[in-house]
């Protein structure tokens, strides 16, 4: 949780009463003695509210707690200072370990991460915390004064995307264009964008000439993005690819599917079903520019919440023309409203499984509106690092990178 939900007054403070409610709202049963704990730790200058930077210091402190190896932890008591020993023997084993595993993780092969080295993972005794992905401005998005704005208004500057730029070498995405068909469109160009977009925060992004080598290499990289098209292009191969996009989810990676009005998803409607129990559907006009909603977890027509994928945005093209899914589920969080009052884009992330991100107007992605529309690269470059997942990993004791169900993976 962010600062951006807690203050859904949009005050820039929250009372101890407020904090409480904003719980509620969110589905949980507050513990009264726990709330107290966390507010009084929050609050160093006991004014009575928990500020903007109070808030992000404690969380960053937390964090650092839960991934920086024991020799942070507070030790009470004699049976905690023996924990704490056996962790820090368990810690600084690890750690050697990982060191030794350093020069794995580079290796690559004509745009193919090696599988055995996407396995190396960046383990917690390396003392990675959220900060070293995360910006400050993670989660923000008019709670601060840029000293400049681009043409659409919103903050100009890499700094005020979600995460840091060049800080995801060790990082990589599989794209591929299904929409091969699209007279308007050289199928290799939907994603040159992105892909140069990308790789100024590091990623290695590989753009699939073909349907097999997107299938068979599709392992070996963090997250995958596929763009949809109105035909059934898949032939023989299409349970292979449901079943390959299935276990690519549940080994804990993050996948885009971009969908553009009906017909054109196809490929989505494939695999979104046994995904999120949903499919996508209609055609409405689109072109216009969503602003931020004042709502803090539900948009309007029109408009977005606040989310990290968001992070940075007041202004957000919507496509030129969009789809929109037949029903809305649980495993969703529809994140954008269409002009027509329809969801644009949704995000899921189930537990113990990859992050999903659905965008209903692949159009924004195409060369003559890139440059042209409002916040455009941004979202795409904050969906790359959201999609990683790195603060839920973080959170949960897993390796920053890889199958989250591989033995390596364990705690």
């Amino acid at each position: 949780m962010v600062f951006r939900v807690v203050d859904f007054r949009k005050q820039g403070k929250v009372d101890e009463d407020g904090l409480i409610s904003v719980l509620r709202n969110l589905g949980k049963e507050p513990d009264k003695r726990k709330v107290d704990i966390i507010f009084k730790a929050c609050d160093r200058n006991q004014s009575g509210f928990i500020e903007g930077d109070e808030f992000v210091n404690y969380m960053i402190h937390k964090q650092q707690l839960k991934v920086s190896g024991p020799e942070k932890r507070q030790k009470t008591g004699h049976e905690e200072h023996q924990k704490d020993q056996h962790d820090q023997k368990q810690g600084e084993k690890t750690q050697k370990q990982g060191h030794e595993d350093e020069g794995e993780k580079q290796t690559e092969n004509k745009g193919h991460v090696d599988n055995q080295a996407s396995n190396s993972e960046v383990t917690l005794g390396r003392g990675l915390k959220i900060s070293d992905f995360y910006t400050a401005y993670a989660g923000q998005h008019d709670e601060f004064s840029s000293e400049e704005k681009d043409i659409h208004h919103n903050p100009k500057g890499h700094q005020y995307d979600l995460g840091h730029e060049s800080a995801f070498g060790m990082f990589s995405v599989l794209m591929f264009n299904f929409n091969d068909k699209d007279p308007g469109i050289d199928p290799q160009t939907l994603f040159e964008q992105p892909k140069k977009s990308l790789q100024a925060k590091g990623l290695k992004v590989h753009v699939a000439a073909n349907i097999e080598e997107f299938l068979k290499s599709l392992h070996d990289y963090d997250e995958c993005w596929f763009s949809c098209s109105k035909y059934d292009n898949l032939g023989p191969d299409k349970d292979r690819f449901i079943q390959e996009i299935d276990r690519f989810h549940t080994e804990g990676k993050g996948i885009a599917i971009w969908a553009d009005n009906s017909p054109f998803h196809f490929q989505a409607n494939l695999v979104l079903p046994k995904l999120v129990g949903t499919v996508l559907e209609g055609k409405t006009a689109g072109g216009k520019i969503l602003k931020l909603s004042n709502e803090p977890l539900v948009p309007s027509k029109g408009t977005f919440i606040r989310h990290l994928i968001t992070t940075g945005i007041l202004n957000l093209y919507e496509g030129d023309t969009i789809c929109y899914p037949s029903s809305l589920t649980k495993e969703m969080e529809v994140i954008g409203m269409s002009s027509d009052g329809f969801p644009c884009f949704f995000v899921a992330q189930p537990e113990n499984k990859g992050r999903i991100l659905v965008d209903c107007g692949f159009t924004k992605l195409y060369p003559k509106f890139w440059d042209k529309t409002a916040g455009t690269e941004r979202f795409v470059r904050n969906a790359a690092v959201w999609l990683l997942g790195l603060d839920w990993r973080l959170k949960l004791g897993y390796p920053v990178k890889g199958n989250i169900h591989h033995k390596s993976a364990k705690k």
